[in-house]
């Protein structure tokens, strides 16, 4: 009888803690940074489905944060054309960033970064690794009223 309590004492323990845990800590797929600098971007994800998006970020920031080498790196989106990503290795996308000034470079993204923004149908979220390309809309980029492009 004693171990038919405690069974029932521990069961109930657990679906305590479990509780209100639906979303696991993950963020909430209705609220999306907002940044203080607003850009406007198309970006193809790896089923090659483009959507124009605005008031993007990656893990909520503004700029890309990857490794070229050893060293990491964080480019500011406003000197960024497109970024290309392929498959790489060690939960990284390798990418191709391409400069408005005409030059390139790669630099290795982790896979689990979240870039997210605005759509006409809703607010997009999606992961490095299923990320094709982003191209960046020159001109776009300002403050304040950030709701459209």
């Amino acid at each position: 009888m004693k171990r038919l309590i405690v069974l029932i004492l521990v069961l109930a323990g657990i679906l305590a803690l479990t509780c209100g845990m639906s979303g696991l800590g993950g963020p909430s797929a209705t609220v999306i940074p907002e940044p203080d600098e607003n850009y406007t971007v198309t970006v193809i994800d790896k089923s090659l489905v483009s959507a124009p998006a605005w008031n993007v970020t990656c893990d909520g920031d503004t700029f890309l944060v990857g490794l070229r080498g050893k060293a990491q790196v964080a480019i500011d989106f406003e000197k960024i054309q497109a970024v290309d990503f392929v498959s790489g290795d060690q939960g990284f996308q390798n990418a191709a960033v391409l400069f408005w000034d005409g030059s390139s470079h790669e630099i290795k993204v982790k896979n689990m970064v979240r870039c997210s923004g605005r759509t006409d149908i809703g607010i997009m979220q999606i992961k490095v690794r299923d990320i094709h390309r982003i191209e960046f809309i020159q001109g776009t980029k300002s403050t304040g009223d950030t709701s459209s492009p």
